[in-house]
């Protein structure tokens, strides 16, 4: 009896630690949670564009005739998941932060380059859109239809406030005589919203040609933040940037805007794909 009253009390015992270390493991691990999540910056979203860009061309080659194989497949299948799960944490991230630290949201709000990450939500939420494996693109039509109204009121509200930024700031660090690439982030929602229109045939079913009223704001404010950028390189340092390669992305996704228009991939898109060519190669 007394044995057993030994081997309870040590159970007991190894109880309690293991609980009290759980506890604090728990608490350690919440509270550096909470702080990351109160300083997580806002450029963070570039992981969900970049799960999100790699989702849409692995869903364009699953869509090519000389490759359909499963490997296409499961790398679709694995950024869509990779990006769904990013989003979603960096948003619940981006929400304790505007919460907890407002003051550092507001200093990434008043920021003459962080203020365009602000876009990114919405983009890399389209960019899955376009991405949906084709096997659930058609029960998942109405979420997509949300997804483009939600990033079209996103687009709308946030381009209002930079573009008045662009023309009428009163501190030259915001006007377009210093634009930088990141300025880009305000112009590549509208051929995305384009594209998604067009593979939703919200024309039809709005009796509006909505793709169309989006792609000529992006054609123009594209032409208008690239001439500034390249007029403001030399001032910026940036050459060999990581981020100079947001300057082929608008006219990458306008190229596949006007060819859906025409139904091929004509004279017109063609251009536009040399000139992001070239782009790219300077």
């Amino acid at each position: 009896r007394a044995s057993s009253q030994n081997n309870d009390f040590f159970v007991f015992k190894v109880f309690v630690v293991f609980t009290s270390f759980t506890s604090e493991l728990f608490e350690v691990f919440a509270m550096s949670t909470h702080t990351t999540f109160c300083n997580l910056p806002n450029t963070s979203f570039g992981i969900a564009l970049g799960f999100g860009g790699n989702c849409v061309l692995w869903r364009a080659v699953r869509q090519t005739k000389f490759n359909r194989s499963w490997m296409t497949s499961c790398a679709n299948w694995l950024f869509f998941i990779l990006g769904t799960s990013a989003w979603i944490l960096l948003a619940l991230g981006q929400m304790i932060k505007i919460y907890a630290n407002r003051k550092l949201a507001q200093k990434e709000w008043s920021h003459t380059d962080r203020v365009y990450f602000f876009f990114a939500p919405h983009l890399s939420l389209l960019m899955l859109a376009l991405g949906i494996p084709e096997t659930k693109i058609q029960n998942l039509i109405q979420l997509r239809r949300t997804i483009f109204i939600i990033g079209l009121i996103a687009q709308i509200m946030l381009c209002l406030i930079v573009y008045a930024r662009w023309l009428y700031s009163k501190y030259e660090a915001c006007d377009l005589n210093y634009a930088s690439p990141a300025y880009l982030l305000a112009t590549v929602g509208w051929p995305l919203l384009t594209v998604l229109a067009q593979e939703l045939d919200l024309t039809q079913y709005w009796r509006i040609d909505i793709a169309a009223l989006c792609i000529g704001p992006g054609i123009i404010f594209y032409a208008l933040a690239f001439a500034s950028i390249m007029h403001s390189m030399p001032q910026r340092h940036v050459r060999g940037a990581p981020i100079l390669f947001l300057i082929v992305a608008p006219p990458s996704v306008i190229a596949i805007a006007l060819a859906n228009f025409a139904q091929t991939f004509h004279s017109v898109p063609i251009a536009v794909f040399g000139f992001a060519l070239f782009e790219a190669l300077v």
